[in-house]
């Protein structure tokens, strides 16, 4: 059981920070600002490890994708 959640937090991590990031950008300021701030960070590399994981592409992807 424990290596399931293990492997659910490895694979969800970078979206379950980008929701975190967009829970603090639709929040009054101050903390608005570090919201949006993360989120011009993080999308691009939300980006490049989505394409990674759908298309197999770049450094996020699945090893077993290109065997």
């Amino acid at each position: 059981m424990l290596d399931r959640i293990r492997w659910f937090l490895r694979e969800a991590w970078p979206l379950l920070g980008s929701i975190y990031l967009l829970y603090l950008a639709l929040q009054p300021p101050p903390v608005r600002y570090v919201g949006v701030g993360g989120l011009l960070i993080v999308t691009p590399l939300l980006i490049g490890w989505a394409v990674g994981r759908l298309f197999g592409i770049g450094p996020w992807a699945d090893a077993d994708a290109s065997d």
